[in-house]
């Protein structure tokens, strides 16, 4: 009898070591899972020094990355001034208005020498060279930028053409003394080709022309907050893959969203809906937006720079 309680007591003890194990299992992959989302979700600055040693098979020794570190130091950064990121956008869209009205010697004030070269564009063949009938407003997601001269930045910008899939990319140059800039069209590989170099050959200083002037620009809490909130919106309608990965672990989880998708509960409730109020707060750095719609649905949108975020929902159910 005491040889079979023991068993029993033996059985027993293994039992509770194996589901201890199972939970401890659980729980470490449940928090692995909850990190990796963490960093996905707020990927709020590109590390240049590892992207580039990967892109071109340079392993990680500390010799390497010091010198890679020097190097990357004079290239572009992801750019999170709010002001100067309001600014670029006002110039993008002053050049997309220009396209769509198809004012050909405006839009040859606003190029750069070097497209002007690259093209072989003229005052006189502009409108033989233009993508008329096919233009869409540029949303930037990540602008880059780089000191280039005492007065002169260089931007890299990344975004969505409006209303559809593709992405597309432009580069401003900028004087601040003289408030000019210039507009240099680029393809996704030049993109990641100029984002590791120093330079682009042949870059002349700026001019002024009658045409490619720019108003500085200064923003607000609520246009920040407004602007957050058509981002997502925009993003949940056309672009859903891009949305889901900036929706919060604790959103997916509570309305079960599946991997790059976004319900339709969701983006029915969030569409043709403006910003009612707003609370903002800052911690360590980090600023947090609180959100409330016209139809009561609640965001708090978390972010280290513009429009690098991620986002939790709540949807009023009564809507």
């Amino acid at each position: 009898m005491n040889k079979i309680k023991k068993i029993l007591i033996g059985i027993f003890i293994i039992i509770i070591i194996l589901i201890v194990l199972i939970l401890v299992f659980y729980y470490i992959n449940k928090n692995n899972i909850r990190k990796e989302e963490a960093l996905k979700n707020n990927e709020n600055k590109v590390d240049m020094v590892y992207e580039y040693a990967k892109q071109n098979n340079i392993y990680k020794t500390e010799e390497n990355i010091e010198a890679l570190k020097e190097s990357i130091a004079n290239r572009f950064k992801l750019l999170e001034d709010e002001n100067k990121f309001f600014e670029i956008n006002n110039i993008i869209q002053k050049y997309y208005e220009n396209l769509i009205l198809e004012k050909d010697q405006v839009i040859y004030d606003l190029y750069d020498k070097v497209y002007i070269r690259q093209k072989a564009l003229t005052k006189d063949n502009m409108s033989m060279n233009m993508p008329y009938g096919n233009i869409t407003f540029i949303t930037p997601l990540k602008i880059y930028y780089k000191q280039t001269d005492t007065n002169e930045f260089m931007y890299i910008v990344q975004g969505y053409t409006y209303q559809k899939e593709e992405k597309q990319y432009i580069i401003i140059r900028q004087n601040v003394e003289k408030q000019i800039f210039s507009i240099i069209p680029i393809d996704e590989n030049k993109y990641n080709e100029y984002l590791t170099k120093e330079g682009i050959d042949g870059i002349e200083n700026l001019e002024e022309n009658s045409n490619n002037k720019y108003e500085k620009t200064e923003i607000n809490e609520e246009e920040i907050a407004r602007m957050l909130l058509s981002n997502f919106q925009y993003l949940a309608e056309y672009h859903p893959e891009e949305a889901y990965s900036l929706i919060a672990l604790e959103t997916k989880e509570k309305y079960r969203l599946q991997e790059g998708k976004i319900e339709e509960k969701i983006t029915k409730n969030i569409k043709n809906t403006s910003l009612i109020s707003y609370e903002r707060q800052e911690i360590e750095g980090t600023e947090i937006y609180k959100i409330i719609d016209e139809k009561k649905n609640t965001y708090e949108f978390t972010q280290k720079s513009i429009l690098q975020y991620s986002v939790k929902i709540e949807i009023n159910q009564q809507e």
